[in-house]
């Protein structure tokens, strides 16, 4: 539906430009130009190119309801501006660019960009109900909630409509304290159920939910949860609309997916959070990576710093062009997890005191400012620890005093600045010899000391937080850029075109 709007948008918007050069310029009825075959041989290429520009484009949008304004907008730049290079490529390419009026070419591509954004709009009111994105697939559904509470539930999901969902049990959390949790979920796997609804609504005992997590963990079943727990679901841009509930899907990081030869988890912030909550003592010594494409291009050029990523216990894809070529794949609940933005999420999580942090790296200077931000936003959160190390490379001695001093504070998470790829191969080095998980987050530490700014909102939402990024840091940034981003893309193209031709 989307590409039949985007076309009758072109066809549209050239005539109007058309109108607009020679009828609303001259004030008066000028004749229909004298090279009108080629403006009419336009409408055709218009058409052809909309395909052409759906075709690239239809894996790596979100689906038209679920975007926002600004996602929208820069859904339709994307479109109409690929679509008018390739125009502007053939008119060149065949020598009849000085044949076409500029100010049809100017018109046609404002006032394009214009409809389609209407349109988009208009078509999106009436998808938004339609959640056949978000629905199980023939999938078998066991409900587990408070007693008084499951008829409801059924009813809410059988008055959804989705036939494509079946329930094939209800369980009461009296019903499961009866039995084994362990036992109850394995029988009901075996007859067939592979995702549990759970409802929390009404559940105050924290250790049997995380029970029922853990049990469902192990047997390798999808939760996906009604409402929030605990506050641990950060982000509310991740949760889903599953037959009118707004649940949150957790996966227990299995999915993995593979990019340029990185072995990415299949996540979004919120279930990270929980994961590494739920999991803080069997990843004590462990590592996790936020890799993106600079990353992954060095891990492509060095097996060793390749072998580093893929062992650790979760590579999270830290960029969008990561998680856009993953859901390009067929993946389509890969969501990028940025390193600052699951530092904020475990923030929120851990106001309670439930978590212990420390944190390695940066200077002196950012730290403090970073301390006295974290102190003021996330009331409750408890700092083990901060050490700014020498920006030099240190000797066994002093590599030995920091290991002892950061277990010394008895940290469950290690927050690691050291920037890529310094801080993976310093967590690999270090691996089992650090109480607490390490995490590398690299610019992390400055975004929430406020030292550097994060591009707003809205610019993340539409891609661009690379350039924002590029802005402020111009010399660094741009050989890293340039030269990293088009290795990406050429590596991926490849990449799918032997993928294409072994399938």
């Amino acid at each position: 539906m989307v590409i039949l709007f985007d076309t009758l948008s072109s066809i549209i918007s050239l005539i109007l430009a058309m109108v607009t050069r020679f009828i609303g310029f001259s004030g008066i009825l000028r004749p229909y130009p004298r090279d009108h075959a080629l403006y009419n041989s336009l409408f055709f290429l218009v058409v052809i190119l909309n395909i052409l520009s759906w075709s690239r484009n239809r894996k790596k949008e979100k689906p038209l309801q679920d975007q926002d304004p600004a996602q929208r907008l820069s859904a339709v730049l994307k479109n109409r501006g690929f679509m008018f290079v390739l125009l502007l490529l053939y008119l060149y390419i065949t020598m009849q660019s000085s044949q076409i009026s500029r100010i049809v070419m100017a018109f046609f591509l404002l006032y394009d960009v214009i409809l389609d954004m209407i349109f988009r709009t208009y078509l999106s009111h009436f998808l938004r109900d339609d959640d056949k994105n978000n629905v199980l697939l023939n999938h078998r559904l066991v409900i587990i909630g408070d007693k008084a509470r499951l008829h409801l539930i059924r009813r809410r999901l059988e008055l959804s409509g989705d036939k494509k969902i079946g329930i094939n049990a209800e369980l009461s959390f009296d019903d499961i304290r009866k039995s084994d949790i362990q036992k109850t979920l394995s029988d009901l796997k075996t007859q067939g159920s592979t995702e549990i609804l759970l409802d929390t609504t009404n559940l105050s005992d924290r250790q049997f939910f995380h029970s029922i997590i853990d049990t469902a963990d192990k047997l390798e079943m999808i939760v996906r949860i009604i409402e929030t727990a605990d506050g641990e679901f950060a982000g509310s841009d991740q949760f889903e609309t599953f037959s009118n509930f707004m649940i949150f899907r957790y996966s227990g990081m299995h999915a993995k997916a593979d990019v340029l030869g990185v072995h990415y988890a299949v996540s979004n912030v919120p279930e990270a959070v929980l994961y590494v909550k739920k999991h803080l003592r069997d990843l004590s010594g462990k590592y996790l990576c936020f890799s993106n494409v600079h990353t992954t291009i060095t891990a492509g050029e060095d097996d060793a710093y390749k072998n580093i990523l893929n062992s650790s216990a979760v590579t999270f894809p830290d960029g969008s062009p990561i998680a856009r070529t993953m859901r390009s794949m067929g993946i389509s609940n890969a969501h990028q997890v940025a390193g600052p933005d699951f530092m904020e999420a475990m923030f929120q999580a851990s106001m309670d005191g439930s978590v212990r942090h420390y944190f390695y790296g940066a200077s002196e200077k950012t730290l403090e400012a970073l301390r006295q931000n974290l102190e003021s936003s996330y009331p409750g959160i408890v700092i083990a620890g901060m050490y700014s190390p020498p920006f030099r490379p240190l000797s066994p001695e002093e590599d030995a005093e920091d290991v002892s001093m950061i277990n010394a504070t008895q940290p469950d998470i290690v927050w690691v600045g050291l920037g890529a790829p310094k801080q993976e191969k310093w967590m690999y080095a270090h691996m089992d010899r650090v109480q607490g998980v390490m995490c590398g987050v690299g610019a992390g530490f400055d975004f929430h000391a406020g030292t550097v700014r994060r591009a707003p909102g809205w610019v993340q939402r539409i891609n661009l937080e690379w350039f924002y990024r590029l802005l402020q840091d111009p010399v660094r940034l741009f050989k890293r850029y340039f030269i990293t981003n088009s290795k990406f893309i050429i590596k991926v193209i490849i990449m799918r075109i032997t993928h294409r031709n072994r399938s």
